[in-house]
C-alpha cells in the first residue's frame, strides 16, 4: 500500500472518529422510561441506553435485580394495576420490555400516550400466525385475537402491538425478535449454553436436525445496542430481528471451538418426535420451521457479532458465580443427561439412522 493510500485511510478513520465524537457531543440526552429492564432482554437494552449517556427511569416491581443500574432512576409499581409512580411525569420515549400481557400494554399506553413522545414495544416473531407461507416478513399476518381474548404467547404479543398502535399511531416502533441468546439468560428453557457445555464434556452429543438447517436467533446485546440507536434516530415502524442465516452446523462448530473437541451426532427430528424425544431437553436451536431474516433491521443499523463470541461469552457467564445463580450447579449440563443422549443415539443407529 502506498504512503498516500495509507495516509488517506488513516485520515478517513480519524475523520470518522472525530465526526463520531462531534455527533456524540451534540446528541440530545433522551429521557427514557423502560418498563421492566432488569432481566435478560431489558437488561441488555438498559445497559446499551445508559452507555450512550441517556437518562433512564426503570419501572418494575423491584423484585429482580434491585440496584442493578445505580445510575438509573427506580420507580416501583406493578403493571397489573399500580401505575401511580408514572403519573405526572413525562419522557421522550418509552421502551416496553415486559409487555407480555396486552392488558398491561393497554394500561401503560393509555396512561403514557400524552406523556411520552414515542413508544418502542419489544414484541416477538411468535406474533405471526402459523398459517400461510413459511416465509415471515414484517408484512406477514399476525394473530387476530382481541386483547381480552388472547391466550397464547403469540396472541398476547400481537394484541399488545395493536394496543401500542392504537395509542401511539405514527409514534410507535415494533421490534419482533426471534430467539435471543447470550449472557444473563436465566431461562432454563433456552439451553443455548448447553452447546458449549456438551462440547466441553467431550465425546458424542445429540443434535436434532441437519447441519444445513437454518436457525433464527440474535445475541441479546446486539439487539440492545441496536434499539439504543433506534431511539436516538427516532426510527419508527415494524422490524424483525432474526439474526443472520446461522445453521446448526455453525452452532456445533462454535461450540467445539469454545468448549473443546466433541462429535455432534445428527438425528432426524421426525424420528426423534416419533420416539418421544423431548426436544426442549436438548440444545436450543434445533432448526427453524420457517424462513426469516432481519433485512429491514440491518438497513437500519442492526449488526451481529460472531457466533463464537456469543458462545464464548455465554459460557464464561455460566461459569461465573452469577451464572451459577441460574439455578444449575457449576458445570452441570442443563436438560437431557449425556447418558440419556447416548441411549437415543444408540436407538437411532439401531434403526438404521446415520448409516449413510
Amino acid at each position: 500500500m502506498s504512503l498516500t493510500r495509507r495516509g488517506w485511510l488513516q485520515g478517513a478513520a480519524w475523520g470518522v472518529g472525530i465526526a463520531g465524537g462531534v455527533i456524540a457531543a451534540r446528541r440530545r440526552r433522551l429521557r427514557v422510561l423502560v418498563l421492566g429492564g432488569t432481566r435478560f432482554v431489558g437488561r441488555a437494552i438498559v445497559a446499551a441506553v445508559l452507555a450512550r449517556g441517556h437518562a433512564v427511569s426503570l419501572f418494575n416491581r423491584g423484585r429482580t435485580g434491585p440496584g442493578l443500574f445505580p445510575e438509573a432512576e427506580e420507580l416501583l409499581g406493578d403493571r397489573e394495576g399500580d401505575l401511580a409512580a408514572l403519573r405526572g411525569r413525562s419522557w421522550d420515549v418509552v421502551i416496553d420490555t415486559s409487555g407480555t400481557n396486552p392488558q398491561w400494554v393497554r394500561r401503560a399506553s393509555e396512561l403514557l400516550h400524552a406523556a411520552a413522545g414515542r413508544y418502542l414495544y419489544v414484541s416477538s416473531t411468535a406474533a405471526y400466525t402459523m398459517s400461510g407461507s413459511l416465509r415471515r416478513s414484517e408484512e406477514s399476518p399476525i394473530w387476530p385475537a382481541a386483547t381480552d381474548a388472547a391466550r397464547t404467547y403469540g396472541e398476547r404479543k400481537a394484541a399488545g402491538e395493536r394496543e401500542v398502535l392504537r395509542y401511539f399511531a405514527g409514534r410507535a416502533t415494533i421490534v419482533r425478535p426471534a430467539d435471543l441468546f447470550g449472557p444473563h439468560d436465566y431461562d432454563r428453557r433456552a439451553h443455548f449454553v448447553r452447546w458449549a457445555l456438551r462440547a466441553r464434556a467431550g465425546g458424542e452429543f445429540l443434535v436434532l436436525g441437519r447441519p444445513e438447517n437454518k436457525v433464527a436467533f440474535t445475541d441479546v446485546r446486539d439487539l440492545g445496542a441496536w434499539i439504543a440507536g433506534l431511539i436516538e434516530r427516532d426510527v419508527r415502524g415494524v422490524f424483525n430481528v432474526a439474526g443472520p442465516p446461522f445453521t446448526l452446523g455453525a452452532l456445533a462448530a462454535a461450540a467445539i471451538a469454545v468448549g473443546g473437541p466433541a462429535t455432534p451426532v445428527w438425528v432426524d427430528r421426525r424420528w426423534a418426535a416419533a420416539e418421544g424425544v423431548d426436544r426442549k431437553q436438548l440444545s436450543a436451536g434445533t432448526g427453524s420451521t420457517y424462513e426469516m431474516g432481519s433485512p429491514l433491521a440491518v438497513v437500519r443499523g442492526l449488526c451481529f457479532r460472531p457466533l463464537v463470541a456469543t458462545m464464548r461469552d455465554t459460557l464464561e457467564w455460566w461459569d461465573s458465580p452469577k451464572g451459577e445463580a441460574a439455578g444449575e450447579a457449576a458445570g452441570e449440563t442443563p436438560g437431557m443427561t449425556a447418558e440419556a443422549e447416548a441411549e437415543v443415539i444408540a436407538a437411532w443407529r439401531a434403526s438404521g439412522g446415520g448409516s449413510g
